[in-house]
């Protein structure tokens, strides 16, 4: 091959790596971003001649060399943002943002190492606002290696997360009812602070609260798992045992203050501060009709979707309390008119959960 030869290709070759700077690889600071469509074509990046950007991820060993993408959340307010191999890197990471409140300021919403295909990154996500605006960054394992990638955003459709669920109450006076047969989720506060009065045993910090409790049915452990979506620090207490639900009510500006002792404010039954995005809290010995009070805590303050069922234990808790007292049926006969032009009404009234007096 002659050096002129040469020279062309190395030229064509040049110029095929410029067109495809120019056309499909991420910028690498947030504020220029590439704009990706979701749904739409896969772009192809590359973290040649990255910097380092301002903003430092928490995982897959970040050492600069990030590229930036941006996306809408779609219509359904879920996507899955999948990195993986074209030719060139085969170990990557990826983080995403939130404008907090602009390009130059950021919050981090989830970080993935190795969760797609090979070594590469994959994150699902649920908890944005359709119509709202994600910073997607994405760089090699240690920044030792380079070369392209590919990354495709699709939407999900088929997950509903926490839609539907009753929306967690962020004081104990109005605690929401848990039921171990079922799966509570909800859409976690990210601005606001639990009331001050109870003993929040390890909670050094009490963010973004969100109240529950719960009826013992079958005595027995109950453990009980907490998860966020995306993931981030949650935290948790459980207090008990109390008599009932008015007991319980009736001490939310003491509860678990056992200073002097004193029974009627609960205990701390369980209690996490750690920074793990997934929690299990145990009532080791729960009796029947015993009631428990529940906090589950954001401690992140970011957007997430916690939800918590039973994962273990023989014991159970109560689910008609998911459904206070209501009349489903009335039969009524009315008697034959007596001498005076009145009457007797007779029949049965049907309920779902009857009160335990007053029928």
């Amino acid at each position: 091959m002659s050096a002129k030869n040469g020279k062309c290709i190395l030229i064509l070759y040049s110029l095929l790596v410029k067109g495809m700077l120019m056309q499909g690889f991420a910028q690498d600071e947030p504020c220029t971003a590439q704009p990706l469509i979701v749904d739409g074509s896969c772009l192809v990046g590359t973290n040649i001649g990255a910097d380092a950007s301002f903003a430092t991820p928490g995982c897959g060993n970040y050492a600069g060399g990030d590229v930036w993408f941006s996306i809408t959340v779609p219509n359904s307010g879920e996507f899955l943002a999948t990195v993986s191999e074209n030719g060139g890197i085969t170990d990557a990471a990826m983080a995403i943002w939130i404008q907090n409140p602009n390009c130059n300021s950021l919050s981090l919403i989830d970080c993935d190492d190795d969760g797609g295909p090979g070594l590469m990154p994959e994150i699902q996500n649920g908890a944005l606002p359709a119509g709202s605006t994600v910073l997607i960054q994405v760089w090699e394992y240690g920044n030792d290696t380079f070369g392209s990638f590919e990354i495709c955003v699709t939407e999900i459709t088929n997950n509903t997360g926490c839609t539907g669920n009753t929306a967690a109450s962020g004081n104990c006076f109005s605690a929401n009812p848990f039921c171990t047969g079922t799966t509570e989720c909800f859409p976690a506060s990210i601005n606001s602070v639990a009331a001050t009065g109870p003993d929040y045993g390890c909670l050094l910090a009490q963010p973004n609260p969100a109240w529950y409790y719960m009826e013992i049915l079958d005595p027995g452990a109950i453990a009980i798992t907490m998860t966020s979506a995306p993931s981030v620090d949650i935290d948790f207490i459980i207090w008990g045992p109390f008599n009932d639900l008015s007991s319980a009510y009736s001490v939310c500006g003491s509860m678990g203050d056992q200073t002097p002792p004193n029974p009627a404010n609960g205990y701390d039954v369980d209690c996490s501060f750690s920074t793990a995005t997934t929690e299990i809290g145990i009532i080791p010995s729960g009796q029947t009709g015993e009631i428990y009070m529940f906090l589950v805590t954001n401690f992140s303050g970011a957007v997430t979707d916690i939800s918590f069922s039973q994962t273990g234990g023989i014991g159970t808790t109560n689910c008609n309390i998911l459904q206070p007292c209501e009349i489903t049926n009335i039969i009524v006969s009315p008697t034959a008119c007596n001498g005076n032009g009145t009457y007797d009404l007779v029949g049965d009234v049907t309920f779902t959960d009857p009160p335990s007096s007053g029928q």
